[in-house]
């Protein structure tokens, strides 16, 4: 009888532990499935409008909602194409011009243009908007 509950115990207690060593999928694994981001806990953000915003919690957001047009290489620290696919600098350095990769689009499915950059430089640049970070646009 000792033998038989001993027994019993033990495949009772491996299946327990059996079950709580298996892999589970991890909640960074399941957001890449389901598209959904995953953001460490902070303050709650005061805005999501990309050109007022100041924060490092609004910032870790906005950096997983908007591409823009080059991003940086982490290693070279240099730029590298993002949104758009490459780009050319005019001789003086005063002119540049961006080719968009074809495949951009807004998360409703709308293309995303040329005027839409275009229209965000013009905002972030409006005196009215009071951007805190203005100076690094000019």
């Amino acid at each position: 009888m000792f033998s038989r509950f001993c027994l019993t115990a033990t495949a009772f207690v491996s299946c327990i532990y059996f079950q709580a060593c298996k892999p589970r999928e991890r909640v960074v694994d399941a957001g890449v499935r389901d598209q959904v981001i995953h953001i460490a806990g902070g303050a709650e953000p005061q805005s999501l409008d990309p050109h007022i915003t100041t924060g490092t919690v609004e910032f870790r957001i906005l950096q997983n909602l908007f591409e823009g047009l080059v991003n940086i290489d982490p290693v070279t620290i240099e730029p590298v194409p993002a949104s758009a696919e490459r780009w050319e600098v005019s001789d003086g350095g005063r002119r540049y011009t961006f080719y968009l990769r074809d495949d951009l689009k807004w998360s409703n499915g709308d293309p995303l243009t040329s005027r839409d950059f275009l229209y965000g430089f013009q905002r972030v640049l409006s005196p009215g908007l009071g951007n805190s970070y203005i100076e690094y646009f000019f």
